[in-house]
């Protein structure tokens, strides 16, 4: 055998190098923001877009919070999700229909290009790779869409929303789905590593067995995540 390939075995035992590579969605692969939804029913309706806010904030916890789970498991779909929120935000369905909702309710991703650039680097290290979504059926088939080249270097792509998943982060229901199919390609979960932008659903990663997690701290500058998990990779056997 090769001297070289020889060492490259030894060093990947040494650091146990991950063959799998799990990532979130939003707030890792896209920056998330809904600043131009509520600049746009506000535009539309007249309505303050503070009034608008504190509409949604004071019913988050409530009725609209399990709303917003409903639809992030595709217990309800889009057109009944925009009527339950525009019931809560007081406004007419004619003056804000439901193409105006779905237009603007996309309107929230911007690709987080180093990100980009890095996973595609990544990929010929990993033997697989995938996405753990919590998400809907408007904002996953937007992406799916408008923004292909962010998905397409990953083998699979659970999403809260599908059949038979059907859960959210960090219900360990969502990370059994991404376990079986490890498993039945191969890989063991506790040679992957996890990256997400919120630390309960890296703990929840850990706790059903992924070997290892990075945090992307969603307050950090884009640069400074993006070089820490770098430094991660490179930390576990991985240079790029």
């Amino acid at each position: 055998m090769n001297k070289d390939v020889l060492l490259n075995k030894e060093e990947d035992a040494k650091v146990k190098r991950p063959r799998a590579f799990i990532t979130d969605l939003g707030g890792v692969l896209v920056n998330v923001s809904f600043d131009s939804f509520f600049k746009s029913v506000s535009n539309i309706t007249g309505k303050k877009e503070t009034e608008l806010r504190e509409r949604l904030t004071l019913n988050d916890k409530h009725f609209l919070g399990n709303v917003n789970r409903d639809f992030g498991t595709g217990r309800i779909g889009a057109r009944d999700y925009y009527e339950q929120v525009f019931d809560v935000l007081s406004i007419d369905f004619e003056k804000f229909t439901f193409k105006l909702f779905v237009e603007s309710f996309n309107n929230v991703f911007s690709e987080i290009e180093e990100m980009t650039s890095l996973i595609q680097a990544a990929k010929p290290h990993f033997d697989f790779m995938a996405i753990i979504t919590n998400t809907n059926e408007l904002h996953y088939d937007h992406l799916c869409s408008e923004m292909p080249q962010i998905l397409e270097p990953f083998d699979e792509i659970f999403a809260s929303h599908e059949y038979p998943i059907n859960c959210l982060k960090p219900a360990r229901c969502i990370y059994d789905h991404a376990l079986c199919y490890l498993k039945r390609n191969g890989v063991d979960p506790s040679n992957a590593i996890f990256v997400d932008d919120l630390f309960e659903n890296c703990k929840a990663a850990e706790d059903v067995g992924m070997g290892d997690y990075f945090h992307f701290v969603h307050t950090n500058p884009i640069e400074v995540n993006v070089d820490g998990l770098r430094r991660k990779l490179s930390g576990r056997g991985i240079n790029i």
